[in-house]
């Protein structure tokens, strides 16, 4: 999937001041490679990673997905294009408590159609891999933080989406975890060739990619 910014400005009020939280971003993303984005809390990362996704929509400027401003698409639209074409993991992890593991993992996938004896096999091979395999009829609160973030990532890589973003999804894990973790994870993504975006704060994780930039006074820059 080919991602470009272009002239990407958001802000938010405050009395009678608008302050910018991004300013003048352009940027364009790789396909098939692994992108961190580092910057403070409050930086922006999130709000960029949602302007990407269509959570969000930039109060000026243009953000493409395989060259459609997903700007211009309707609320729908918008939700049906991450329902098939993103995956997203989350720094809380945003499980369904209600659901058992196998159930979180598929339920994106069963909303897009097909065949549900090939997305439950598809499920149990992802968190196989993911160490899971053990786990896939419990209940999302009796796992550990490690665990749940690597059910997580299950979720968002059930429905074969060509891009995949990370907000800061080992930032609520120990170090030796959240290793193991982003070992897992960036295996995956290998090796079934997707695009990651990744917010982090971590050095540590920015290290494993293949391009890093940083939010700076409301802009990107390349490097750290």
């Amino acid at each position: 999937m080919k991602i470009e910014l272009k002239g990407v400005f958001k802000g938010f009020q405050e009395g009678s001041q608008t302050q910018s939280i991004l300013s003048d971003i352009n940027i364009g993303f790789e396909s098939q490679k692994f992108t961190a984005i580092l910057g403070k809390s409050g930086s922006g990362k999130s709000t960029l990673l949602n302007m990407i996704s269509g959570i969000d929509t930039p109060d000026r400027g243009i953000v493409q997905l395989d060259q459609t401003d997903i700007n211009g698409l309707s609320d729908y639209k918008r939700t049906i294009l991450r329902r098939h074409k993103i995956g997203i993991v989350f720094q809380f992890f945003n499980l369904i408590s209600t659901l058992t593991v196998l159930e979180n993992v598929t339920l994106i996938s069963e909303l897009t159609g097909g065949s549900k004896t090939q997305i439950k096999k598809r499920a149990v091979i992802l968190l196989d891999h993911l160490g899971l395999k053990e786990k896939l009829h419990v209940m999302p609160d009796i796992l550990s933080g490690g665990e749940q973030q690597r059910v997580a990532i299950a979720r968002a890589l059930a429905h074969e989406p060509e891009l995949i973003l990370a907000d800061e999804p080992t930032g609520n894990l120990d170090n030796k975890t959240a290793q193991l973790v982003m070992n897992q994870f960036l295996t995956l993504i290998k090796e079934h060739n997707k695009t990651l975006i990744m917010a982090t704060h971590s050095l540590d994780a920015a290290k494993l990619a293949d391009r890093i930039v940083t939010i700076k006074n409301n802009q990107l820059v390349e490097g750290n």
